[in-house]
Protein backbone atom coordinates (compact mmCIF):
# COMPACT_ATOMS: atom_id res chain seq x y z
CA UNK A 1 0.00 0.00 0.00
CA UNK A 2 2.56 2.40 0.75
CA UNK A 3 4.99 1.72 -1.99
CA UNK A 4 1.89 2.41 -4.16
CA UNK A 5 1.46 5.31 -2.46
CA UNK A 6 4.97 5.79 -3.07
CA UNK A 7 4.45 5.64 -6.98
CA UNK A 8 1.49 7.77 -7.17
CA UNK A 9 3.35 11.13 -5.95
CA UNK A 10 6.47 10.03 -7.78
CA UNK A 11 3.70 10.33 -10.87
CA UNK A 12 1.88 13.37 -9.81
CA UNK A 13 5.44 15.21 -9.69
CA UNK A 14 6.78 14.13 -12.99
CA UNK A 15 2.77 15.15 -14.28
CA UNK A 16 3.49 18.74 -12.67
CA UNK A 17 7.03 19.07 -14.06
CA UNK A 18 5.16 18.08 -17.31
CA UNK A 19 2.88 20.79 -16.97
CA UNK A 20 5.06 23.42 -16.19
CA UNK A 21 7.40 22.57 -18.74
CA UNK A 22 4.73 22.76 -21.19
CA UNK A 23 3.35 26.18 -19.92
CA UNK A 24 6.65 27.73 -20.20
CA UNK A 25 7.27 26.67 -23.77
CA UNK A 26 3.44 27.81 -24.63
CA UNK A 27 4.38 31.22 -22.94
CA UNK A 28 7.81 31.19 -25.26
CA UNK A 29 5.38 30.35 -27.86
CA UNK A 30 3.09 33.57 -27.26
CA UNK A 31 5.72 35.28 -26.33
CA UNK A 32 7.81 35.25 -30.17
CA UNK A 33 4.16 35.04 -31.91
CA UNK A 34 3.39 38.24 -30.54
CA UNK A 35 7.05 39.64 -31.36
CA UNK A 36 6.52 39.11 -35.02
CA UNK A 37 3.11 40.11 -35.10
CA UNK A 38 4.33 43.64 -33.73
CA UNK A 39 7.14 43.87 -36.06
CA UNK A 40 5.03 42.60 -38.96
CA UNK A 41 2.19 45.42 -38.35
CA UNK A 42 4.75 47.98 -37.71
CA UNK A 43 6.53 47.50 -41.14
CA UNK A 44 4.02 46.81 -43.29
CA UNK A 45 3.52 49.23 -46.13
CA UNK A 46 6.77 50.82 -45.08
CA UNK A 47 9.16 52.68 -47.80
CA UNK A 48 12.58 53.70 -47.22
CA UNK A 49 11.72 57.60 -48.77
CA UNK A 50 8.91 59.33 -49.69
CA UNK A 51 9.11 61.71 -52.55
CA UNK A 52 6.76 64.58 -52.86
CA UNK A 53 5.71 67.58 -54.48
CA UNK A 54 6.38 69.71 -51.05
CA UNK A 55 9.91 67.92 -50.70
CA UNK A 56 11.79 64.70 -49.53
CA UNK A 57 11.73 62.64 -46.03
CA UNK A 58 13.43 59.45 -44.90
CA UNK A 59 13.48 57.55 -41.63
CA UNK A 60 16.02 59.27 -39.56
CA UNK A 61 15.37 62.85 -40.55
CA UNK A 62 14.00 65.75 -37.97
CA UNK A 63 11.06 67.67 -38.44
CA UNK A 64 9.61 70.50 -36.50
CA UNK A 65 5.76 70.05 -35.64
CA UNK A 66 3.89 72.24 -33.03
CA UNK A 67 6.29 73.11 -30.16
CA UNK A 68 8.28 69.94 -30.32
CA UNK A 69 11.24 68.39 -32.60
CA UNK A 70 10.40 64.69 -34.06
CA UNK A 71 11.73 61.57 -35.83
CA UNK A 72 10.96 60.17 -38.60
CA UNK A 73 10.73 56.44 -37.71
CA UNK A 74 8.88 54.85 -40.54
CA UNK A 75 7.57 55.60 -43.73
CA UNK A 76 4.21 54.34 -45.79
CA UNK A 77 2.93 54.03 -48.99
CA UNK A 78 -0.12 56.09 -48.11
CA UNK A 79 2.11 59.36 -47.20
CA UNK A 80 2.04 58.81 -43.91
CA UNK A 81 4.70 58.51 -41.39
CA UNK A 82 5.73 57.72 -37.98
CA UNK A 83 7.34 59.89 -35.83
CA UNK A 84 8.35 60.39 -32.28
CA UNK A 85 10.12 63.09 -30.23
CA UNK A 86 13.37 63.79 -30.53
CA UNK A 87 13.80 64.19 -26.35
CA UNK A 88 11.46 63.65 -23.51
CA UNK A 89 8.62 65.65 -22.68
CA UNK A 90 10.11 68.87 -20.37
CA UNK A 91 7.53 67.18 -17.62
CA UNK A 92 8.11 63.93 -16.70
CA UNK A 93 5.29 62.00 -15.92
CA UNK A 94 3.47 59.08 -14.35
CA UNK A 95 2.02 56.11 -16.59
CA UNK A 96 -1.07 56.37 -14.28
CA UNK A 97 -1.34 58.39 -11.33
CA UNK A 98 -2.08 56.01 -8.14
CA UNK A 99 -0.18 52.78 -8.12
CA UNK A 100 -2.11 49.96 -9.41
CA UNK A 101 -2.52 47.25 -11.89
CA UNK A 102 -3.24 48.88 -15.46
CA UNK A 103 -3.20 48.80 -18.77
CA UNK A 104 -2.05 51.44 -21.62
CA UNK A 105 -6.18 51.22 -22.86
CA UNK A 106 -6.65 52.58 -18.78
CA UNK A 107 -3.61 54.30 -18.36
CA UNK A 108 -3.85 58.45 -17.08
CA UNK A 109 -0.94 58.91 -19.62
CA UNK A 110 -2.92 57.53 -22.68
CA UNK A 111 -5.78 59.70 -21.68
CA UNK A 112 -3.75 63.06 -21.11
CA UNK A 113 -1.58 62.78 -24.28
CA UNK A 114 -4.91 62.35 -26.26
CA UNK A 115 -6.62 65.27 -24.59
CA UNK A 116 -4.20 68.06 -23.01
CA UNK A 117 -1.01 67.19 -24.73
CA UNK A 118 -3.42 67.09 -27.98
CA UNK A 119 -4.55 70.74 -27.85
CA UNK A 120 -1.35 71.91 -28.25
CA UNK A 121 -1.12 71.37 -31.48
CA UNK A 122 -3.38 74.29 -33.44
CA UNK A 123 -6.45 72.89 -35.13
CA UNK A 124 -5.00 73.07 -38.81
CA UNK A 125 -1.94 70.69 -37.18
CA UNK A 126 -3.96 68.71 -35.88
CA UNK A 127 -5.35 68.16 -39.44
CA UNK A 128 -2.69 66.14 -40.21
CA UNK A 129 -2.62 63.51 -37.05
CA UNK A 130 -4.24 60.64 -37.82
CA UNK A 131 -5.86 57.84 -35.79
CA UNK A 132 -4.31 54.40 -34.82
CA UNK A 133 -5.16 51.50 -34.55
CA UNK A 134 -2.78 50.45 -31.76
CA UNK A 135 -2.36 46.41 -30.50
CA UNK A 136 -1.68 46.05 -27.31
CA UNK A 137 -0.10 43.32 -25.22
CA UNK A 138 -1.43 40.43 -23.39
CA UNK A 139 -5.06 40.59 -22.51
CA UNK A 140 -5.85 44.30 -23.39
CA UNK A 141 -7.52 45.77 -26.18
CA UNK A 142 -6.67 47.76 -28.95
CA UNK A 143 -7.13 51.02 -28.80
CA UNK A 144 -7.83 54.28 -31.47
CA UNK A 145 -5.29 56.64 -30.17
CA UNK A 146 -4.27 60.37 -31.87
CA UNK A 147 -0.88 59.96 -29.94
CA UNK A 148 0.34 57.28 -27.86
CA UNK A 149 3.35 55.40 -26.91
CA UNK A 150 5.50 52.37 -28.67
CA UNK A 151 6.26 48.98 -27.51
CA UNK A 152 9.08 47.41 -27.06
CA UNK A 153 9.31 45.80 -30.22
CA UNK A 154 8.59 48.68 -31.96
CA UNK A 155 11.74 50.32 -30.19
CA UNK A 156 14.00 47.37 -31.06
CA UNK A 157 12.26 47.18 -34.79
CA UNK A 158 12.55 50.59 -35.45
CA UNK A 159 15.11 52.85 -33.53
CA UNK A 160 18.11 51.26 -35.74
CA UNK A 161 21.00 53.70 -36.68
CA UNK A 162 19.08 56.61 -35.14
CA UNK A 163 20.29 58.51 -31.89
CA UNK A 164 17.75 56.05 -29.16
CA UNK A 165 18.21 59.22 -26.42
CA UNK A 166 19.57 62.93 -26.02
CA UNK A 167 20.06 62.57 -22.64
CA UNK A 168 17.18 62.00 -21.09
CA UNK A 169 17.14 58.72 -18.38
CA UNK A 170 14.36 56.31 -19.49
CA UNK A 171 11.22 56.83 -20.96
CA UNK A 172 8.07 55.01 -20.94
CA UNK A 173 6.33 52.43 -23.35
CA UNK A 174 3.59 51.00 -22.96
CA UNK A 175 4.60 46.81 -23.09
CA UNK A 176 3.90 45.77 -19.82
CA UNK A 177 7.20 45.13 -17.45
CA UNK A 178 5.82 41.17 -16.83
CA UNK A 179 5.56 40.21 -20.73
CA UNK A 180 3.81 37.16 -19.41
CA UNK A 181 0.41 37.13 -20.52
CA UNK A 182 -0.70 40.26 -18.47
CA UNK A 183 0.74 42.87 -16.25
CA UNK A 184 1.54 41.47 -12.74
CA UNK A 185 0.42 41.60 -9.31
CA UNK A 186 3.09 44.21 -8.23
CA UNK A 187 2.12 46.94 -10.54
CA UNK A 188 4.71 47.17 -12.59
CA UNK A 189 3.03 48.32 -15.93
CA UNK A 190 5.26 49.71 -18.79
CA UNK A 191 9.02 49.05 -20.21
CA UNK A 192 10.94 52.03 -19.91
CA UNK A 193 14.13 52.59 -22.09
CA UNK A 194 17.55 53.46 -20.62
CA UNK A 195 19.68 55.74 -21.55
CA UNK A 196 21.08 54.26 -24.18
CA UNK A 197 23.22 54.34 -27.29
CA UNK A 198 21.52 52.57 -30.83
CA UNK A 199 23.68 49.40 -30.29
CA UNK A 200 21.79 49.05 -26.83
CA UNK A 201 18.38 49.59 -28.29
CA UNK A 202 18.67 46.96 -30.79
CA UNK A 203 19.60 44.24 -28.19
CA UNK A 204 16.47 45.74 -26.27
CA UNK A 205 18.28 46.50 -22.91
CA UNK A 206 14.91 47.64 -20.73
CA UNK A 207 14.24 48.03 -16.85
CA UNK A 208 10.41 48.45 -15.26
CA UNK A 209 9.29 50.81 -12.92
CA UNK A 210 6.48 51.55 -10.82
CA UNK A 211 2.99 53.04 -12.75
CA UNK A 212 3.01 55.74 -10.44
CA UNK A 213 6.73 56.61 -10.72
CA UNK A 214 7.39 60.05 -12.87
CA UNK A 215 9.33 59.52 -15.84
CA UNK A 216 10.19 60.79 -19.14
CA UNK A 217 7.82 60.76 -22.26
CA UNK A 218 8.04 60.25 -25.87
CA UNK A 219 4.96 60.57 -27.29
CA UNK A 220 4.49 58.97 -30.83
CA UNK A 221 1.93 59.51 -33.79
CA UNK A 222 1.22 59.36 -37.72
CA UNK A 223 0.76 61.97 -39.78
CA UNK A 224 -0.47 62.65 -43.52
CA UNK A 225 2.50 64.53 -45.42
CA UNK A 226 0.83 65.00 -48.75
CA UNK A 227 0.29 68.44 -47.86
CA UNK A 228 3.04 68.86 -45.18
CA UNK A 229 5.04 71.43 -44.77
CA UNK A 230 8.54 69.68 -44.87
CA UNK A 231 12.06 71.50 -44.29
CA UNK A 232 14.02 71.93 -47.54
CA UNK A 233 15.98 69.24 -48.62
CA UNK A 234 19.06 69.15 -50.43
CA UNK A 235 19.72 67.03 -53.42
CA UNK A 236 21.78 65.88 -56.52
CA UNK A 237 21.02 63.72 -59.63
CA UNK A 238 23.48 60.42 -60.14
CA UNK A 239 22.41 58.37 -63.36
CA UNK A 240 19.02 60.04 -63.13
CA UNK A 241 18.42 59.15 -59.79
CA UNK A 242 17.76 61.58 -56.39
CA UNK A 243 20.40 60.80 -53.73
CA UNK A 244 20.83 62.46 -50.59
CA UNK A 245 23.30 63.00 -47.82
CA UNK A 246 23.41 59.01 -46.62
CA UNK A 247 23.44 57.55 -49.96
CA UNK A 248 25.73 56.18 -52.25
CA UNK A 249 27.26 56.83 -56.05
CA UNK A 250 29.52 54.64 -57.61
CA UNK A 251 32.21 55.76 -59.96
CA UNK A 252 35.70 54.52 -61.43
CA UNK A 253 35.30 51.25 -59.16
CA UNK A 254 34.40 52.60 -56.14
CA UNK A 255 31.28 53.25 -54.02
CA UNK A 256 31.12 56.33 -52.11
CA UNK A 257 29.03 57.78 -49.04
CA UNK A 258 27.78 61.43 -49.40
CA UNK A 259 28.47 63.54 -46.32
CA UNK A 260 27.18 66.61 -47.07
CA UNK A 261 26.04 69.06 -49.26
CA UNK A 262 26.95 72.42 -50.43
CA UNK A 263 24.72 74.00 -52.56
CA UNK A 264 26.47 77.34 -52.65
CA UNK A 265 29.27 76.09 -54.51
CA UNK A 266 27.88 73.03 -56.08
CA UNK A 267 29.94 70.03 -54.59
CA UNK A 268 29.39 67.31 -52.10
CA UNK A 269 31.76 65.48 -49.33
CA UNK A 270 32.18 61.72 -50.02
CA UNK A 271 33.66 59.27 -48.39
CA UNK A 272 34.57 55.59 -49.66
CA UNK A 273 31.71 52.94 -48.35
CA UNK A 274 34.76 50.51 -47.44
CA UNK A 275 38.48 50.99 -46.93
CA UNK A 276 40.02 50.67 -50.00
CA UNK A 277 43.20 48.86 -48.27
CA UNK A 278 45.28 48.83 -45.65
CA UNK A 279 48.67 50.71 -45.61
CA UNK A 280 50.50 52.52 -42.73
CA UNK A 281 49.83 56.10 -41.62
CA UNK A 282 53.27 57.06 -42.90
CA UNK A 283 53.48 58.31 -45.92
CA UNK A 284 49.71 58.17 -46.27
CA UNK A 285 48.73 61.80 -47.10
CA UNK A 286 51.60 61.41 -50.23
CA UNK A 287 50.28 58.22 -51.69
CA UNK A 288 46.57 59.46 -51.77
CA UNK A 289 47.50 62.41 -53.66
CA UNK A 290 50.06 61.10 -56.10
CA UNK A 291 49.29 57.42 -56.46
CA UNK A 292 45.99 56.77 -55.46
CA UNK A 293 44.22 59.99 -57.41
CA UNK A 294 45.39 58.17 -60.84
CA UNK A 295 43.08 55.31 -60.04
CA UNK A 296 40.32 57.89 -61.84
CA UNK A 297 39.68 58.78 -65.23
CA UNK A 298 40.33 62.10 -65.90
CA UNK A 299 36.61 63.21 -66.06
CA UNK A 300 36.06 62.50 -62.44
CA UNK A 301 39.78 63.56 -61.35
CA UNK A 302 39.01 67.21 -62.59
CA UNK A 303 35.69 67.44 -60.59
CA UNK A 304 38.02 66.49 -57.65
CA UNK A 305 38.03 70.16 -55.88
CA UNK A 306 40.80 71.77 -53.55
CA UNK A 307 39.29 72.31 -50.51
CA UNK A 308 41.18 74.64 -47.84
CA UNK A 309 42.18 73.17 -44.75
CA UNK A 310 42.72 69.71 -46.24
CA UNK A 311 45.74 68.27 -46.77
CA UNK A 312 45.53 67.63 -50.41
CA UNK A 313 42.53 66.49 -52.79
CA UNK A 314 42.44 63.43 -51.50
CA UNK A 315 42.40 63.00 -47.31
CA UNK A 316 40.88 61.52 -44.41
CA UNK A 317 38.47 62.73 -42.26
CA UNK A 318 39.30 63.89 -39.21
CA UNK A 319 37.46 63.11 -35.19
CA UNK A 320 35.40 66.08 -36.05
CA UNK A 321 34.10 64.90 -39.09
CA UNK A 322 33.20 61.88 -37.33
CA UNK A 323 31.25 63.95 -34.77
CA UNK A 324 29.44 66.18 -37.50
CA UNK A 325 28.44 64.09 -40.54
CA UNK A 326 28.27 60.95 -38.81
CA UNK A 327 26.58 61.99 -35.09
CA UNK A 328 29.29 59.78 -33.26
CA UNK A 329 28.36 56.32 -35.12
CA UNK A 330 30.02 55.57 -38.53
CA UNK A 331 28.33 52.18 -40.35
CA UNK A 332 32.03 49.89 -40.37
CA UNK A 333 32.84 47.58 -43.13
CA UNK A 334 32.53 43.96 -42.49
CA UNK A 335 36.22 43.77 -44.23
CA UNK A 336 38.17 45.40 -41.33
CA UNK A 337 37.30 46.87 -37.13
CA UNK A 338 39.85 49.64 -37.69
CA UNK A 339 40.83 52.54 -40.02
CA UNK A 340 42.72 55.95 -40.05
CA UNK A 341 41.58 59.24 -39.35
CA UNK A 342 43.43 62.65 -40.38
CA UNK A 343 44.39 63.26 -36.78
CA UNK A 344 46.08 59.85 -35.98
CA UNK A 345 43.56 58.50 -34.42
CA UNK A 346 42.22 54.94 -35.56
CA UNK A 347 38.28 54.82 -35.67
CA UNK A 348 38.38 51.57 -33.89
CA UNK A 349 39.80 52.63 -30.53
CA UNK A 350 43.64 53.12 -30.76
CA UNK A 351 45.08 56.93 -30.34
CA UNK A 352 48.30 56.03 -31.56
CA UNK A 353 50.22 56.03 -35.07
CA UNK A 354 51.99 52.66 -34.78
CA UNK A 355 53.16 50.93 -37.34
CA UNK A 356 50.67 48.93 -38.50
CA UNK A 357 48.74 48.71 -41.07
CA UNK A 358 45.06 49.53 -40.78
CA UNK A 359 42.06 50.00 -43.57
CA UNK A 360 42.33 53.75 -45.66
CA UNK A 361 38.77 55.40 -46.41
CA UNK A 362 39.76 58.52 -48.60
CA UNK A 363 37.66 61.13 -48.81
CA UNK A 364 37.35 64.18 -51.52
CA UNK A 365 35.24 67.29 -52.65
CA UNK A 366 33.55 66.70 -55.78
CA UNK A 367 31.92 69.00 -58.14
CA UNK A 368 28.50 68.08 -58.83
CA UNK A 369 25.25 70.80 -59.00
CA UNK A 370 22.90 70.19 -55.96
CA UNK A 371 19.79 71.22 -55.90
CA UNK A 372 16.93 71.98 -53.03
CA UNK A 373 13.53 70.62 -52.53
Amino acid sequence: MGHSRGHSRIDALRMTILLMFAFFIIIGIVGSVQQAIARSNILRGTVNRLELDTGIVRVGDELRFGEYDWYVLALYKDNSVLIITANELSEPRAFNDTQKKVSWQDSDLRKYLNTDFLKTFSEEQREYILTTSVRNSGMAKKTNDSIYLLNNYETITLFTGINADRGGSGWWQRTPAKKIVDFDSLGFASIRMNRASSEEVRTGRYSSANVHRHMGVRPAMRIDVNEFPLPPCSYVLWNDEIKLVGDTIKFDGYEWLILNMDERNNSVLLITKNSVETRQFTGLEDYLNRTFINNFSQEYRSRILEQRGRSGRVFLIDSSDVERYFHGVIPRSSQESSWWLNDGLLYGGSRSIGSGEYGVRPAIVFSIDVDVR
